[in-house]
């Protein structure tokens, strides 16, 4: 009687210790899995009101960059307003660009299409406005009387180059949290702009052949022009 006890007592206790044995490796690395991703669900679900834009795209060396700030008011969970500033200047900051200024205004009007979501996706309208001024050198354009097609092109060793752009996109972006407070907002889109360029104070000018490395250039017609334009923007947010 006493070893069938023993017995009953010894297989009670190996079934103990087997129901509470450490978890394998295996099943450590996974359940540490399921805690960073519910943090960073938990993250990424924050909500977003109010903030602050600081656009990292703009600050590199291109043909007109400039330092863009902004501010996005949450109206409510679905709707939000703001604006942004950029300024470009060779007294200061960009001083490879020749007598280079830049203005930019960029108001937005932004639709979130979900709340409290992973990712914070919306959309939204801009219309912007930006002028652009600076001294070019030993460069060509196209002008805007050809006579009758006899001049394709102009040289010049020097140039006054102004140009004014104006226009709206409609966009798509989303939100990525790093933090409560520190957030990336990335946007794309597209739409319409008007754009007139204005050539002046022309240093030895002269006609030349013109150059397909010009249909890719900025600089690259005189005169009023209408076309697509291209919206990309990668931006830091400080969330209030």
């Amino acid at each position: 009687m006493k070893s069938i006890l023993l017995l009953i007592f010894l297989i009670s206790f190996i079934g103990i210790t087997q129901t509470t044995e450490t978890p394998t490796k295996k099943e450590q690395r996974q359940e540490k899995k399921e805690i960073r991703r519910a943090k960073k669900d938990s993250l990424q679900s924050l909500p977003i009101g109010s903030y602050f834009t600081f656009d990292l795209l703009k600050l590199l060396p291109a043909e007109a960059p400039r330092i863009t700030l902004g501010y996005v008011h949450s109206i409510n969970n679905k709707w939000s307003a703001g604006t942004t500033l950029g300024i470009g200047t060779s007294d200061f900051i960009f001083s490879y660009k020749e007598n280079y200024t830049s203005w930019e205004l960029r108001p937005q009007v932004v639709y979130n299409l979900g709340n409290r979501r992973r990712f914070h996706h919306f959309l939204s309208a801009e219309v912007f406005y930006i002028t652009h001024k600076e001294t070019l050198f030993n460069n060509e354009f196209i002008p805007v009387n050809t006579q009758n097609g006899a001049i394709e092109a102009i040289a010049y060793d020097r140039a006054d180059f102004e140009r004014l752009k104006y226009g709206i996109t409609l966009n798509y972006g989303e939100i990525i949290n790093f933090s409560k407070t520190l957030a990336l907002r990335t946007i794309i889109g597209g739409g319409i702009r008007f754009k007139d360029n204005i050539y002046s104070n022309l240093l030895n000018p002269r006609a030349t052949e013109s150059d397909t490395f010009l249909f890719n250039n900025l600089y690259a017609k005189e005169g009023f022009l209408i076309g697509f334009e291209f919206n990309v923007s990668l931006q830091l947010i400080y969330k209030l």
